[in-house]
């Protein structure tokens, strides 16, 4: 046994516990170089990664990818929300951080690009701290981004719908495609998962799913006529419109969805894989 003098030297020579310079409110899982869908392009001497964090209590202040001494990398930046075990939920999001009332705590990943053969970065919280991250050569594969095809394009009265196969879409990412004339832009407002016809509810596959997608086409007592539909990032032309009208149901769904996305996005893409409308 050690005398009590000499465990009272080791004890007084050990380093202190490093306190947490993010006081909790910033917190780094894991960083690696990334496989799968993302949508930032790296030159032919950068490589993409991607840092899996969690913030608490945190508004307005967006973390970025820094090198071992915090200098912030050329680099544009791709924002997914996670899940409770870090796997993706949707890659099409906004910045929580941006939003009227970000939630308290959300878990996210910033893919980014840096010069191939980095090893080592800080993620940095601009102004309150930074976190130094070991990047892993592999980690966690995300599925390509989507793919979407338009099969039909109806009129219902005052919307108008899109019938599109979607392959390789999160069960939370929002598959709305802009469409345009011109100078006009008018913006999908919900969807629901259908079959391939369109005609009942239906969750589909990972690999292939069909998406019902509405728009509000009568706007100040006129039809606005659209030509073009933006199919990740190619303005692609639209099929003539059919008149038809849809199968019972699928308006209070749709006007469900709408609902649902005024306070909660989440809950809406939920709700639009199993739409069964509630009862008010």
């Amino acid at each position: 046994m050690l005398p009590l003098i000499t465990v009272l030297a080791v004890l007084l020579a050990a380093p202190p516990d490093k306190p947490d310079p993010c006081d909790g409110r910033f917190q780094v899982h894991r960083g690696w170089k990334l496989q799968g869908g993302a949508l930032v392009e790296p030159s032919a001497d950068a490589e993409r990664v991607a840092i899996d964090f969690t913030m608490k209590d945190v508004v307005d202040l967006q973390p970025f990818i820094g090198d071992v001494e915090g200098k912030a990398f050329r680099t544009d930046y791709h924002w997914v929300r996670l899940d409770a075990k870090g796997a993706p939920l949707n890659r099409y999001v906004e910045p929580l951080w941006h939003v009227a009332r970000p939630p308290r705590v959300h878990r996210m990943a910033m893919v980014g690009a840096v010069p191939k053969g980095t090893r080592a970065v800080r993620a940095v919280l601009a102004g309150v701290c930074s976190i130094s991250v070991r990047l892993e050569d592999s980690g966690p594969v995300w599925p390509r981004l989507p793919e979407t095809r338009v099969l039909a394009w109806r009129r219902h009265g005052p919307t108008s719908t899109a019938l599109l196969e979607v392959r390789w879409a999160l069960d939370e990412e929002f598959i709305g495609p802009t469409l345009r004339r011109g100078d006009m832009r008018l913006n999908a407002v919900a969807l629901l998962s259908v079959d391939a016809k369109a005609r009942r509810f239906a969750k589909g596959t990972f690999s292939k799913r069909y998406y019902l997608v509405r728009y509000w086409t009568r706007q100040g007592g006129r039809e606005l006529e659209l030509e073009e539909i933006d199919l990740a990032g190619v303005w692609t032309p639209l099929p003539p419109r059919e008149e038809t009208t849809l199968p019972a149901g699928f308006d209070a769904a749709l006007d469900e969805f709408e609902n649902l996305a005024v306070d909660d996005d989440a809950a809406a893409m939920r709700f639009a894989q199993d739409p069964r409308v509630r009862k008010r």
